[in-house]
């Protein structure tokens, strides 16, 4: 009987330890990528102060793509990228939340891939069993939090690459992408994810308060994009009078040369490529959205400084 009672106690225990630290744990907003948030907001601590005229958002399509640097050296825009790896909607939408309260930009580009995945509160949104599971125990779901909970960059003295980049990660290696061409006109129409338009309105009405303009891009992806996806966002831009650029059909102008502009195969922009997306881009933000060069302003000469640390050569 002591020993049926023993092992009792210990697994009440355990229980309870196990729901106290998921108080701790447990996120504001349910996230479904909870340690990459932290550590985005972690590496912003860096520059708090500062202010932006674009934020960039959206998962690794974004902070690949977006170079700060390359807006600033060449453009005279303030900038910063905060795209999360693997980030979801309601990924997106946290960030945002905790990123505007000190900032006012003037555009908030949000890249678009993680519209075709689920954007609600778990990745697999179908598992049942695991969502009760991890509800009654969100420590099990965001055990990995203590990393940026203990705040690694304080901790460690280090600054990630990310911190260093404005939320830009250089990527220079070269895999070619060998397939066909990937946008083909067609009259379908990809479906957005579960609750992904639920949180494209939370994001859409957050920007608007904060007095930004939202603007919708797709980057130049191969295996991430098509046409049907494309007739999806340009139907959703045009039912909230959204401005929605598609980088994979302006190939030609920006050029792109997929046998050496991506560094996975056709997913995700090398640095090669980041400097062309930022270059057409930064002369969009510049002359459609009139974003002001700051450049030879002395207010913004701690930018001039921040550039002399990138160590990756600029083109």
């Amino acid at each position: 009987m002591k020993k049926i009672l023993s092992s009792i106690a210990f697994i009440g225990g355990f229980v309870a330890v196990l729901l106290l630290l998921g108080i701790v744990f447990k996120p504001e907003e349910e996230l479904n990528r909870a340690y990459a948030v932290d550590r985005k907001l972690v590496d912003y601590e860096t520059d708090y102060e500062l202010k932006y005229d674009v934020m960039f958002y959206g998962d690794s399509l974004s902070y690949t793509s977006f170079i700060p640097a390359y807006l600033w050296k060449h453009y005279g825009i303030t900038s910063y990228n905060f795209g999360c790896a693997n980030g979801k909607l309601n990924d997106v939408y946290y960030l945002m939340k905790e990123t505007l309260l000190n900032q006012h930009p003037k555009v908030v580009v949000l890249e678009t891939d993680s519209f075709f995945v689920y954007a609600g509160k778990y990745m697999d949104a179908d598992d049942n069993i695991n969502n009760v599971f991890y509800d009654f125990f969100p420590v099990l779901r965001y055990h990995n939090r203590w990393k940026t909970l203990l705040n690694a960059t304080k901790l460690f003295g280090k600054e990630s690459e990310s911190a260093k980049n404005k939320g830009y990660i250089c990527k220079k290696a070269v895999v070619p992408y060998e397939g066909e061409q990937w946008m083909n006109k067609t009259d379908e129409e990809e479906p957005f994810g579960e609750n992904v338009e639920y949180y494209f309105n939370k994001i859409r009405d957050m920007v608007e308060e904060n007095g930004a303009k939202l603007v919708l891009v797709s980057t130049v992806s191969p295996l991430t994009y098509n046409y049907s996806k494309h007739n999806s966002l340009v139907k959703l831009s045009e039912k909230y009078g959204i401005d929605y650029y598609d980088f994979n059909l302006d190939t030609d102008v920006i050029g792109v040369d997929m046998a050496k502009d991506t560094y996975d195969g056709g997913y995700h922009p090398n640095y090669r490529l980041a400097c062309k997306l930022s270059r057409y881009f930064g002369k969009v933000l510049s002359e459609k959205y009139s974003i002001k060069s700051h450049l030879g302003d002395p207010d913004y000469e701690n930018w001039n400084k921040w550039l002399k640390t990138i160590k990756y050569q600029l083109k």
